[in-house]
């Protein structure tokens, strides 16, 4: 893992969560624990995609519902300390689920422009358009099979499934296969 997608950015992690949590306030059934994780996997995706880091910098490693990171668990928890966020647990069919509420106050000045319309578009597509199931299942692509349980998922390999390699790259692969 290269040092810009181990460097968590607590800050911003924490206000990606606080952010997220309170648009969803209102609805929160359409939010859950599984659907956060994937909203901060595609917003750091995203992120990666566009500048070449992941805007919070959090690590994720293949989970079984998809990549995880331990870092939104004790965002979670500093945010319930904190009195910026309700968290509690409800039944759904016949699993736990959890009821996250965004509370007060989101600084938004630790993202750029860029980053607070990201964020926002990507929660509001997993919570509209997704269940926990349905997207857990979007992000078990190539480079999530590949991986093994546990093990670090590097952002570096997203970009390898979505950018087309440059004429240059093909050419040096193609030399180096002895097909040039």
């Amino acid at each position: 893992v290269g040092a810009l997608e181990s460097r968590t950015d607590n800050a911003k992690l924490r206000e990606a969560v606080h952010f997220v949590c309170k648009k969803m306030a209102l609805e929160p059934h359409k939010l859950g624990a599984v659907k956060l994780q994937k909203i901060i996997w595609y917003f750091d995706v995203k992120s990666y995609l566009f500048t070449g880091h992941a805007a919070t910098g959090a690590v994720f490693i293949k989970a079984q519902h998809g990549p995880y990171t331990k870092a939104i668990g004790t965002v979670l928890e500093e945010l319930a300390r904190s009195d910026r966020l309700f968290m509690g647990v409800e039944k759904f069919h016949d699993n736990e689920k959890a009821r996250l509420i965004g509370k007060g106050h989101t600084d938004l000045t630790v993202f750029s422009e860029k980053e607070k319309r990201w964020l926002d578009e990507v929660t509001t597509d997993v919570c509209e358009n997704h269940t926990a199931a349905s997207i857990s299942e979007r992000s078990h692509g190539s480079i999530w099979r590949m991986a093994e349980f546990g093990e670090t998922i590097p952002f570096a390999a997203t970009a390898l499934r979505l950018r087309r390699p440059s004429s240059e790259a093909v050419e040096a692969i193609r030399g180096e296969l002895g097909l040039a």
